[in-house]
């Protein structure tokens, strides 16, 4: 994909989707060494500590929205580029035949270990029962795992087509055209994005009884969950329209920066650390604006914080975007049995966490350079590599 705006690459969305990435990584590496335990993920309860509540709470809050939006920005940038066929025929080469390729073959390996952790406590840790029960219980079923990002993002792909051709028939089209006219000319239409997004948000979390929002791995997407994340990628649509957007955020990076991190301390002291008040209605509905308020903030911030940052072209960024997709493919299986051989070991939380972490990193990169990078695999993923590159 050719990621540039009137000529000029945009290196910082690059390094910023390769973050957003390596960031489900760490943000996986770090629950089972949470105070609050995920179900079926496994739980070091020896081992937890709520800054790893704290790491979770706040990576998630912003990574997917932030993936999705840069995902919705480039949709529309390649769909004008190319036009629908050639657009259509590219997301299914990098988007649906890695999703079905991956829940063929690595679903399977991915969800192992989570079947294994479940059978190994029914069975006081007997390895060879616990072994064989998850080999015959991985055959059936259990759910699509991480790969329900590249799930969600078919449904946007085929809503923003389904769109783009009802925004061009003959009564809509003009309507289309002032509408993208008020967009690309009114200043205020940045806080008018920023604004609109926080209050959808809140009417979500009203609507969900958690405070994130998680995710759904079965077939049937969740309607919450799917219309929070398509709220950013279709803001990242709008954002294609008006590229001084970018310029906006990057003025004010760290304005917004600033005030998210702070709200999210203070948003995670109220959700878990202080008890809650007799009026449990008003602390909630508290605590939802304030993440919905938090997660706008953290997006943009950082959206602006790398298109500041990244102003050139670096041979090594440019390379961990590209290892980011099979980083992100491969990562959960390795990091889950990571976390059930160091269970119960007498090691400190932040120690097992970096050995999680590094470990995970180095197996996933290491098979991406080898096997990824300048095969098939690699053509798929990302394009066409060659040895120099």
């Amino acid at each position: 994909m050719n990621r540039k705006i009137n000529g000029d690459r945009l290196h910082g969305l690059d390094a910023l989707r390769a973050i957003a990435m390596f960031l489900g990584v760490v943000l996986h590496a770090a629950i089972a060494y949470k105070v609050v335990a995920i179900p079926t993920w496994p739980h070091d309860s020896d081992s937890t500590n709520y800054c790893w509540d704290y790491l979770y709470a706040f990576i998630h809050s912003f990574r997917m929205p932030l993936f999705y939006l840069i995902a919705g920005f480039f949709c529309r940038m390649l769909f004008n580029k190319i036009g629908e066929q050639a657009f259509v025929q590219h997301r299914i080469k990098r988007i649906v035949i890695p999703f079905v390729c991956s829940v063929i073959i690595l679903l399977p390996l991915t969800i192992f270990p989570f079947l294994l952790y479940k059978n190994l406590l029914n069975t006081n840790w007997d390895w060879s029962t616990s072994i064989s029960l998850s080999g015959k219980q991985v055959l059936r079923w259990n759910g699509m795992a991480h790969f329900w990002f590249l799930y969600y993002l078919i449904f946007y792909y085929v809503a923003f087509i389904v769109f783009s051709r009802i925004t061009r028939l003959p009564a809509f089209k003009a309507k289309t055209e002032r509408i993208t006219t008020v967009i690309r000319n009114n200043d205020r239409w940045n806080i008018y994005l920023m604004a609109g997004c926080i209050a959808i948000i809140t009417v979500l979390l009203l609507l969900h009884k958690e405070l994130l929002f998680g995710v759904d791995t079965g077939i049937i997407p969740n309607p919450v969950y799917l219309t929070f994340y398509g709220l950013f990628f279709f803001a990242g649509c709008l954002i294609n329209i008006r590229p001084a957007y970018f310029d906006f955020i990057k003025r004010n990076a760290y304005a917004l920066l600033v005030p998210g991190v702070i709200i999210s301390g203070l948003s995670f002291y109220l959700e878990f650390l202080l008890a809650a008040p007799a009026d449990e209605q008003w602390h909630r509905l508290l605590i939802k604006i304030l993440f919905a308020v938090q997660c706008v903030l953290l997006v943009n911030g950082f959206l602006g914080l790398f298109l500041r940052l990244f102003v050139r072209d670096s041979a090594m960024w440019r390379y961990f975007s590209d290892a980011s997709y099979w980083v992100y493919l491969l990562h959960l299986g390795i990091i889950a049995m990571l976390q059930i051989w160091l269970v119960n070991k007498p090691i400190l939380s932040g120690v097992k966490f970096g050995i999680v972490l590094t470990t995970t990193t180095a197996i996933c990169l290491i098979t991406y350079h080898l096997l990824v990078r300048f095969t098939i695999i690699g053509k798929y993923l990302h394009g066409e590599r060659k040895k120099s590159q």
